[in-house]
This record gives C-alpha cells, sequence and structure tokens, in this order.
C-alpha cells in the first residue's frame, strides 16, 4: 500500500526515527512526529484539505530509485490531486519519477528539481524536458549556468531556486532566475 506522503523516501532527516517510508503505514507515518516538535507526518491528502486552495502548492516527491516505487508514488500523488481544487504543481530530482508523473495525465504542471554545474549535469537535466516540464527548479549556490539560461531564454520556461538564506543568494536568485524558495527571512 502507497502511504500517499510528501515527504522524504526515508524517515532519518527530519524525524526521530529511520527507515523507508514505503515500509510504513499512513497510519503509523501519522504517529511519528516531526524533529523536536508535537507536529506529526500529514497525508498529502491532509494536506490539500488544510490548504483549501488557500495557497499554491509545490509538491516534491522523492524516489527510492525504484521504478515500480516511483509509478505508485506518482499514481497516489495524481489521485490526490485530482479533485483538489487548488493550484498545484508537482516537482522531482527523480526521472522514474517525472516520467510516471508524466503518465497518469494530471493536469497538475511538472517541474524538475536539479543541481549541478558540469556538461554531464546538464545533458541529464535536458532529458526530463522529455517528460513535459513545465518549470525549473535549480540549487541557487550553482548559478548561473548555462542550463538555467537556455531553459529561461531558448525554451521559456520559469526557473525557481532553493533554497535561498542568505542576501548574495537573493541576489544570485534574482540575476538568474523567476522566483525563489527561501527559508529563515522575508524577501
Amino acid at each position: 500500500m502507497v502511504s500517499r506522503l510528501c515527504f522524504d523516501a526515508t524517515l532519518d532527516r527530519i524525524t526521530n526515527q529511520s527507515g523507508l517510508v514505503k515500509e510504513r503505514t499512513a497510519e503509523e507515518l501519522q504517529k511519528i512526529k516531526l524533529g523536536k516538535t508535537h507536529d506529526v507526518i500529514d497525508t498529502l491528502e491532509d494536506v490539500l484539505l488544510e490548504v483549501d486552495g488557500n495557497v499554491p502548492v509545490i509538491i516534491e516527491m522523492k524516489g527510492t530509485g525504484d521504478a515500480t516505487d516511483a509509478r505508485d508514488l506518482a499514481s497516489a500523488v495524481a489521485a490526490d490531486l485530482e479533485h483538489y481544487g487548488g493550484e498545484a504543481a508537482v516537482m522531482s530530482f527523480d526521472h522514474d519519477l517525472l516520467k510516471a508523473f508524466a503518465h497518469t495525465k494530471s493536469k497538475a504542471p511538472l517541474g524538475l528539481t536539479a543541481e549541478g554545474k558540469t556538461k554531464a549535469d546538464f545533458d541529464k537535466h535536458h532529458l526530463a524536458r522529455g517528460f513535459g516540464i513545465k518549470f525549473v527548479s535549480y540549487a541557487v549556490d550553482h548559478l548561473p549556468n548555462e542550463f538555467v539560461d537556455e531553459i529561461r531564454h531558448k525554451f521559456e520556461l520559469p526557473v525557481i531556486t532553493w533554497t535561498v538564506r542568505t542576501p548574495d543568494q537573493v541576489k544570485r536568485s534574482r540575476e538568474s532566475a523567476d522566483q525563489m524558495t527561501f527559508e529563515g527571512f522575508l524577501p
């Protein structure tokens, strides 16, 4: 059973537990506390109900590297979004997840989450265009670069940066992208 969570593939990074998310049921996951807070892991469905279309939502799917898992997760996310009345987009680093989500025929825009500074990185990123991506979310510390310039100017796709925390990163984001994901300040 797919847990339908918008979360990392493992529990280790932001909970006091470890292991794969896919090895737990939604009911088990909803009892696990996030960090040192009293908050617990919510299902994507619960998050969408809480947001209720009041603000746009960007969902980052994180994969395990398994194609079957990718199909299951992409299908579950698409199902949760099917009747959602608000604006939502989906993105991922994982090409299997991008491909699987594109095959769901969801109306949610699909984006590539990416990083890197080399030609090999850029060549890999260009493959994601074949999945019908509508935007790119790029690591701010890897800007500027020719891939992002080409995505913005030749293919006219918007670029978001992640994660912006310093004045230098704000400057770089404003020069090389259209929007930023920020943390710890109000721009």
